[in-house]
């Protein structure tokens, strides 16, 4: 799917806004409609199967198997912190030169 797609996309009458909202603000989503399709699950029985094979991280409650969204959001990106670590990473290896080049400079 495309952006434009994905934009007016249902997921079980969900909008892709309303299910990445919930990944955002609750502590845990239902496997199907909030997990499956922003992890690239086009059906709930895939969605299901998945979760099912350990693919999607869920919590064992009874029947229950909520995916913790703590977890969703670092696989998906949306971890503010993990972006921010991201950026500070890349920003180091840009600037530090390896050992060998600054030993060759100083000679």
């Amino acid at each position: 799917m495309d952006k434009e797609e994905l934009t007016t996309a249902r997921f079980d009458g969900l909008m892709w806004k309303e299910i990445i909202d919930a990944i955002l603000t609750r502590p845990t989503v239902e496997v199907w409609p909030f997990a499956g399709p922003p992890l690239g699950y086009r059906s709930k029985s895939a969605a299901y199967d998945a979760a099912r094979k350990g693919l999607i991280r869920v919590i064992e409650m009874g029947r229950k198997r909520p995916v913790p969204t703590r977890w969703l959001r670092h696989v998906l990106g949306l971890d503010i912190a993990t972006r921010r670590r991201r950026r500070k990473t890349r920003r180091r290896s840009h600037f530090t030169q390896p050992e060998k080049f600054r030993s060759s400079c100083t000679k």
